[in-house]
Formats: structure tokens, sequence, C-alpha cells
């Protein structure tokens, strides 16, 4: 890998990190409190700045994939006209992880650079008996861009 391409490398990296810091503490607290939170996102605009999003529409009923849908419609409007530089979507999900042998609630955060690989980062919890949010070790994986479109 050339200087230029490590040095684009390690700035998606700290952009998408910026993201996850942003969106990871608001989603658990969200978790914590209510117990469930509607998918919301975030992005890092050109000049630096990270704003938070959420999905919308009058029309809309209260459907999380309609939700998760509509963010990435507006925030890859956003990225074609070069308005931003990273975005965040967060959810909740059952996802099957490696290290767990049955399915397990996560929060998901797909997050997308317009200079990077796209990553998808899973921190599985556990609700107590109690009510209470036990979160276990986060993992990243491998995703496919859904909002910086390639190619």
């Amino acid at each position: 890998m050339d200087s230029k391409n490590k040095d684009a490398t390690e700035i998606s990296l700290q952009d998408l990190d910026e993201l996850l810091n942003f969106v990871l503490p608001f989603a658990k607290n969200l978790l914590i409190k209510y117990g469930s939170f509607h998918p919301f996102g975030a992005y890092k605009q050109t000049d630096g700045n990270i704003a938070a999003i959420a999905g919308y529409d009058d029309k809309q009923e209260d459907d999380p994939l309609k939700t998760i849908d509509l963010l990435i419609k507006d925030l890859r409007e956003d990225a074609l006209i070069d308005r931003i530089i990273a975005a965040a979507v967060c959810t909740t999900v059952y996802v099957q992880l490696p290290q767990y042998s049955d399915e397990i609630s996560a929060i998901h955060v797909n997050l997308d650079h317009a200079q990077g690989d796209p990553i998808d980062v899973y921190l599985p919890y556990i609700e107590e008996l109690g009510g209470e949010i036990r979160f276990e070790e986060a993992c990243a994986v491998e995703s496919g861009s859904k909002i910086f479109l390639r190619g």
C-alpha cells in the first residue's frame, strides 16, 4: 500500500471511529432507558462536523425497515453531491455472530465512508431477568456499501 492510500485509509478509519463514538453511546442509553430505539443515523460533513439524522416521513408507519430505507436514501443523496464523507446507520437486530451458538440481540451500526471500506459493528447485549441490559464485546465485520456507491 502506498503512502497516499495508507493515509486515506487511516483518515477513513478515524472518521468511522468518530461516527461510532457518536452513535453508540446514544444507542446504548436509549436501550437502557427505553428497552429499544427507532433506527437513526449520523454523518460527517466535508467540513468535519458530525450531525445526527432521523428518518421520518408523514406517510410512514412505525416500520423500522422503512425508516432504515429512508435514512439510507437521504444519506445516499447527500453522498452523491459530496455533502458528506462518512455515514452511520444504527439499529437493533437479532444476529448470528461467530462467538454465539444462537442468534443474539445486538446494536448494529453500519459505517460507510467515501474513501474507505464499509464496516458493520455489532454490540451484542443480553437483557437480564430484572430488565437490566448487559453489553457483551463488540465485533466488526466487512460490509457492503449502502451509502457511497462504488464502481
